[in-house]
């Protein structure tokens, strides 16, 4: 059916907007927010231990963010990535309503297709490496609209990309997109 669409805002950008701090970053720290999907394969399942491994072996700080759905629908693979990583020093977990504090003291953010990378890109204006493994689709019915997903516009304009098959070069990529200048201005 149609949709009346409301001018309204994005409300939570806005408080991120007004209450952060864009000062308490940390060097090499990565924020790793996997998205969710309704599939059992997805980023998480499949390489979120890999991910992790690697960046702590290249010395990157990691704050792990999963999705609330991740422990719904993950929780034994949530708890072997906890015991696995529990004794690491260079590893946190972040399971806070509101993730303001990760997103304030990162220097970088991983994901695959979370919109976790607005709030990042568009407050902090600091880099995102989108990881693409699998498409998040979520309306079996997309097909019938003819715009692009929103999501999808930003993640080619303002991050940066790798293939699943690469992640190996994790830490060779997030050095060279450090190199970059940080994003300026309005997003």
């Amino acid at each position: 059916p149609k949709k009346k669409i409301i001018n309204c805002g994005y409300f939570y950008l806005d408080y991120l907007m007004k209450s952060s701090s864009k000062k308490l970053m940390q060097r090499d720290q990565v924020l790793f927010a996997p998205s969710w999907n309704y599939e059992y394969k997805n980023l998480f399942n499949d390489y979120g231990l890999d991910i992790i491994n690697i960046l702590l072996k290249n010395n990157f700080k990691i704050v792990f963010r999963p999705h609330p759905e991740i422990l719904k629908r993950s929780m034994k693979k949530f708890n072997e990535i906890k015991k696995i990583f529990d004794k690491e020093l260079s590893f946190s977990i972040d399971l806070s309503r509101c993730p303001k504090k990760s997103l304030e003291s990162s220097e970088i953010l991983i994901t695959d297709n979370s919109t976790i990378s607005m709030e990042f890109l568009f407050v902090f204006k600091r880099p995102t490496l989108f990881i693409n493994y699998k498409k998040k689709i979520h309306n079996v019915n997309f097909h019938k609209s003819h715009n692009k997903p929103f999501e999808n516009i930003v993640k080619k304009k303002f991050g940066s990309e790798i293939d699943i098959n690469n992640i190996k070069t994790l830490p060779k990529v997030l050095k060279e997109i450090k190199k970059k200048k940080p994003l300026k201005g309005e997003v």
